[in-house]
């Protein structure tokens, strides 16, 4: 079994302010799925729920934030491209309820 360290008061704090963090992104990450559950019905075709381009798009607005904190670019487009695929599946399930009551 292995010991666990005592925390100190400084790294305590920092915890406190990541959980803090985790919690305003968790809900900004169900607010941008909620968004994006409202686009499914809005698309004529299954296709039109993976674009390419507005992959892109999205990735190319992004990823400069990581320079605004002197950080590595990959981190960021790494966690959005995983946000993005888990989205578009989603969606794409969504379309697929919407459409599949309609035949």
């Amino acid at each position: 079994m292995s010991e666990h360290f005592t925390p100190s008061p400084e790294l305590l704090a920092l915890r406190e302010k990541i959980d803090a963090h985790d919690q305003q992104l968790a809900r900004m990450m169900c607010e941008r799925l909620l968004l994006i559950m409202q686009a499914a019905p809005l698309k004529p075709r299954f296709e039109d729920v993976r674009l390419e381009d507005r992959i892109e798009d999205i990735i190319a607005k992004v990823i400069p934030i990581a320079d605004e904190y002197g950080l590595d670019r990959d981190y960021l487009e790494a966690v959005y491209r995983k946000m993005m695929d888990e989205s578009i599946d989603r969606e794409g399930k969504r379309w697929q309820q919407l459409n599949e009551s309609e035949q």
